[in-house]
C-alpha cells in the first residue's frame, strides 16, 4: 500500500494461529487464553477453505490470533492497525480489548489503537470473523464461492498527531493534475500555516513539476471518524486542494501506459508526513455516441474475472495476479470487468503498468432476483439497508481507487430485479452518488434482457453514461439446453438485434456487452465441447464486435460456483465449477483462449 510505505509499517502477513467456531460460543475461552483450545496456523492472507481444507465450504466463526513485537521507535506516534479486507465481520481485539469491529468485506478498514498498543512489548492481536450474510448485506447474492477470511494484506503503521488522511489525483491527457485530499488531526496540532507540497516525477525520476500551497484558514470540520478509526473529541480534518499543470507529458493508454510518480508532503516548518503514489494523465469520456480514450474512439475488448484459483481460493495471491494480467494482456485484451465486489488494489497497481482499462464493482448483485425470482419478496428484503451498505461500500472503493488510470469505470450492481422499482432506485441513486463523488469516470450498472430492451428500460438507464448489459444467447449455458446441430450465425443475428433495439431506446448511448460466452458444463464428447464453445465465442465476438464499443468474455478462467450449506453452516454440497473460462481453474488453456486471442489481436 503505497500511503503507508513512508510510516515505518509493520506487515503482519504471513503465519497466524487459526481456531473454528461453529456455535460462536468460544469468546470468553479465546479472550482468557484457554489452553484447552484447539489452534492450528494459517498463512494469512487466507480464506477458510484453505486454513480448514477438511471443511472448504464453512460458513460461521473462526478466529485467526498472532503475537506483533511493538518496536520502542513508535512510541509517541499515532499507531493504526488497518486490514486491506476481511470477509464478512470483523471484530477485533487487542491485548484482550475490544478495539473495533467492520462489517464490509473486500474494502480496507483501519482503528487507531494507540492506546491499545504496548511499545517495545509484545502484543497479542485476535480477529474474530464470521463470513455468514443476512438479508441487507453485501453481497446480496452470491454467483461465487463464499469466502470467508483474511484475505488481503495486515499493516499496523505510525503517523505523527497531524496527517494526511487521504490524497488522490485527477490527471486529463491535457496535463491537468488536481491533487486533492484530507488532512486529519487534533486541533491542536493541526495549525493554520500548514503546508502542502507536491512533487511529480516521470518514470525516470526527473521533476516534471512541483508546487506548494498553504492552506485556508478555517477549513476545519468534525471528522465524525468515517474510516472507521477510533474516535476522538477533537479530531478533525481539513481538506486540500492544489492544481498544477504539467507540459509535454505523455498520456496513459493500453497501447503506452506511461505513469507519473506523485511526492504529496505535508509540513509545519518541518515535513510532518508525506505519501506518495503512481497515476497516469488520461481522459475517459463520452461524446458524440462515443466513448473516447483521451479523445479517440477506442474498441473495449477482454474478459471477467473473479478472484478464484484452486492454489489460494479468493484471497491475494500476488504472483497468480502477475501471470493472470500478463496472459491477458499478451492475449490481446485491454479491459477486465472485476466481478462482482472490489478486488485487491494491487490487480489496480498491475494494470496500471501494463495498460488494462478496468470497470470496478460493488456486490449489490441480482437483488431480489437470485436464481429464484420469488424468493425474496419487496416487503421482507431490507432494502434501505442494501442502499446504506452499498453506498458505505462504493464510497471505500472509490477513495481507494481513484487515482488509478486503470480504473474507467465504476459500477454499481450487476443483473439486479430493474422492473422492481425500489431496485430501479437504488441503481440510479448510487450512480447519482458515484458521479458526485468522481465527475472524471464514466458510471455504470451492469443489467441484463429483459430488463434492458423492454419498454420501461429507457428509466432504468437515465443516469447511466454507458449501457452494459450480459447476455448469453448460444447453447450450453448453465442450465443446460445442448443442441449440437445450433446454428452459431443465428446467435449473431439474435445479439444485433438486441443492440439494435438498445439503439433505439438510448440513442447517443454507447454500449458494451459486459458478458458473453459458453458454458462446457454439459460435454458431451470434450473435444468436442470446446470446438463448440470456440465457435460460439468467435461468432458472437464477430457480431458485437460490429455494433457495440466493447464486449467482456465471462468469464477469463473457470471459478467455484456457491453451494448450499446445511443448517449448521459448515457441512454442505460439493462444489460445483463454473466452466465458462477460456482457461480451466488451475489456468489451463482451453481452444477458446487461443480462438478469442487471435481475434482480439486483429486490428
Amino acid at each position: 500500500m503505497d500511503f503507508i510505505k513512508q510510516r515505518n509499517p509493520i506487515n503482519l502477513n504471513g503465519c497466524w494461529d487459526f481456531c473454528m467456531d461453529p456455535d460462536g460460543g468460544k469468546t470468553d475461552r479465546v479472550l482468557g487464553n484457554d489452553s484447552t483450545l484447539f489452534w492450528r496456523q494459517a498463512e494469512v492472507p487466507c480464506d477458510f477453505a484453505h486454513a480448514c481444507p477438511e471443511q472448504p465450504l464453512y460458513q460461521n466463526i473462526c478466529w485467526f490470533k498472532r503475537e506483533m513485537l511493538v518496536p520502542k521507535d513508535m512510541a509517541g506516534k499515532r499507531l493504526v492497525l488497518r486490514f486491506e479486507a476481511v470477509n464478512y465481520t470483523a471484530v477485533v481485539f487487542l491485548n484482550g480489548k475490544f478495539v473495533g469491529r467492520s462489517t464490509q468485506g473486500f474494502v480496507p478498514f483501519e482503528f487507531d489503537v494507540s492506546s491499545f498498543v504496548k511499545v517495545g512489548e509484545t502484543n497479542t492481536l485476535l480477529v474474530m470473523v464470521d463470513n455468514r450474510r443476512e438479508e441487507g448485506d453485501l453481497p446480496t447474492v452470491f454467483f461465487w464461492r463464499n469466502v470467508g477470511g483474511i484475505i488481503r494484506d495486515v499493516w499496523l503503521y505510525a503517523t505523527n498527531e497531524l496527517y494526511i488522511e487521504n490524497a488522490y489525483v485527477t490527471a486529463n491527457h491535457t496535463g491537468c493534475a488536481v491533487f486533492e485530499g484530507i488532512l486529519g488531526g487534533c486541533k491542536e496540532s493541526l495549525p493554520e500555516d500548514a503546508t502542502i507540497n507536491v512533487t511529480i516525477k516521470d518514470n525516470g525520476g526527473t521533476i516534471i513539476e512541483s508546487a506548494s500551497s498553504t492552506l485556508l484558514p478555517g477549513s476545519t470540520s468534525n471528522c465524525g471518524c468515517s474510516k472507521l478509526l477510533a474516535s476522538k473529541s477533537d479530531c478533525v480534518t481539513r481538506d486540500f486542494s492544489l492544481p498544477i499543470q504539467c507540459d509535454s507529458i505523455r498520456t496513459w493508454s493500453p497501447d503506452s501506459p506511461n505513469l507519473y510518480h506523485a511526492n504529496i508532503s505535508l509540513s509545519t516548518g518541518e515535513k510532518i508526513d508525506e505519501v506518495e503514489f503512481y497515476f497516469g494523465f488520461r481522459t475517459i469520456e463520452v461524446k458524440d455516441g462515443l466513448i473516447l480514450l483521451n479523445g479517440e474512439p477506442i474498441f473495449f475488448k477482454g474478459y471477467d474475472r473473479h478472484e478464484d484459483h484452486p492454489d489460494c481460493g479468493g484471497a491475494l495471491s500476488r504472483p497468480i495476479v502477475d501471470e493472470d494480467f500478463a496472459c491477458i494482456k499478451a492475449s490481446g485484451a485491454n479491459f477486465i470487468r472485476m466481478c462482482h465486489y472490489p478486488h485487491d488494489s494491487y490487480e489496480l497497481e498491475v494494470a496500471d503498468r501494463l495498460g488494462l482499462i478496468l470497470l470496478v464493482e460493488v456486490p449489490v448483485n441480482s437483488l431480489l432476483r437470485g436464481w429464484n425470482l420469488d424468493k425474496f419478496p419487496v416487503e421482507s428484503t431490507r432494502i434501505e439497508q442494501v442502499f446504506r451498505n452499498a453506498k458505505d461500500m462504493l464510497t471505500r472503493m472509490i477513495a481507494r481507487d481513484r487515482s488509478h488510470p486503470s480504473v474507467c469505470f465504476w459500477s454499481v450492481s450487476n443483473e439486479t430485479q430493474e422492473d422492481i422499482i425500489e431496485v430501479n432506485d437504488i441503481n440510479n441513486t448510487l450512480i447519482q452518488y458515484a458521479k458526485k463523488l468522481d465527475p472524471s469516470r464514466l458510471c455504470v450498472h451492469v443489467s441484463m434482457p429483459p430488463f434492458v430492451t423492454n419498454n420501461k428500460a429507457a428509466e432504468n438507464f437515465i443516469y447511466d453514461d454507458v449501457i452494459c448489459f450480459n447476455t448469453y444467447v448460444t447453447l450450453g449455458t448453465r442450465h443446460g439446453g445442448r443442441k449440437l446441430d445450433y446454428d452459431m450465425n443465428e446467435s449473431a443475428k439474435t445479439l444485433r438485434g438486441i443492440i439494435s433495439r438498445l439503439n433505439e431506446l438510448y440513442p447517443g448511448k454507447p454500449v458494451i456487452v459486459t458478458e458473453y460466452g459458453y458454458c462446457t458444463d454439459h460435454a458431451i464428447d470434450g473435444i468436442e465441447d470446446e470446438n463448440l464453445q470456440a465457435a460460439g465465442i468467435e461468432a458472437e465476438y464477430l457480431a458485437l464486435r460490429e455494433v457495440t464499443q466493447g464486449v467482456a468474455l465471462w468469464c477469463y478462467a473457470d471459478y467455484i460456483w456457491p453451494q448450499s450449506a446445511d443448517n449448521n453452516g459448515y457441512m454442505a454440497i460439493a462444489p460445483e465449477l463454473a466452466t465458462f473460462g477460456a482457461m480451466t481453474r488451475d489456468r489451463k488453456p482451453r481452444k477458446a483462449f487461443t480462438t478469442l486471442s487471435k481475434l482480439m489481436q486483429e486490428k
